[in-house]
């Protein structure tokens, strides 16, 4: 399976509109999305620790507002084609892109303060839950924490927990987490097949990220994973279509 990483993200600003309908022009397998909390608690979709390159000096989404956060050009900085590019709210990415492919929301540890994160957890489950967007989305998060709020508001939600290095996995997923889990996430370049397999028994899913060239392709496949990760899914499409035609 192939995943857009933050949309088609190779050819136009992440998270954004522009990058998000892209992929559904794909035939990908799902779509990745990050997401952050603003000041007065709206969930948007947003994966840096600042808004640094958005020509706002070094400041979280958690310090601003909604409106604060909207004025920003979200696409100037990758190309000035995308200048009129917009952030937009969990609600509004919901609204336009579930039911049309499946969608995968990673909740980020920006903010560690764990009543920001819990809410930030919280409110991400009911607005999934209020959408009705329950059997389309999966939450990844590298966080355990995060992913037990998130399902103490709903158990019928897929959660993932993400990891750098999959052999510790077994240290960071607590029993009462991980039997909950749907699948597995770690970094292409750490992740190797004893590990993919030792997670596989356990009948789950094991993904990779980010994979965007032949030497990340090749250990993925070498390590027999479920699922990729790409911020240039229509390479990755193709490349596979190619290994596997021969």
């Amino acid at each position: 399976m192939v995943f857009a990483h933050r949309g088609v993200s190779r050819f136009y600003p992440e998270n954004t509109k522009a990058a998000m309908d892209a992929a559904t022009k794909l035939s990908v397998d799902g779509l990745e999305i990050d997401l952050q909390m603003t000041r007065d608690k709206k969930i948007i979709l947003f994966h840096d620790k600042t808004t640094a390159k958005l020509g706002r000096k070094n400041q979280r989404v958690s310090d601003l507002t909604l409106k604060e956060m909207q004025k920003l050009d979200a696409g100037s900085w990758f190309s000035k084609a995308f200048r009129k590019q917009r952030l937009i709210t969990l609600e509004n990415f919901l609204q336009r892109y579930a039911g049309r492919m499946p969608l995968f929301i990673e909740i980020k540890v920006r903010n560690r303060n764990p009543e920001y994160l819990a809410e930030l957890a919280t409110r991400t489950a009911n607005t999934v839950k209020k959408n009705r967007a329950v059997n389309s989305i999966k939450i990844l998060s590298f966080s355990t924490f995060v992913l037990e709020q998130c399902r103490g508001e709903s158990k019928r939600i897929d959660y993932v927990l993400n990891i750098k290095n999959p052999a510790e996995i077994w240290n960071k997923s607590p029993a009462k987490i991980f039997p909950c889990l749907s699948a597995c996430c770690s970094d292409v370049r750490r992740t190797t097949r004893p590990q993919v397999k030792k997670v596989q028994a356990t009948k789950k899913e094991f993904y990779v990220f980010t994979c965007n060239w032949y030497p990340h392709l090749n250990r993925a496949l070498g390590a027999g994973v479920d699922g990729i990760f790409s911020n240039n899914p229509e390479w990755m499409i193709g490349a596979l279509d190619k290994r596997f035609a021969r």
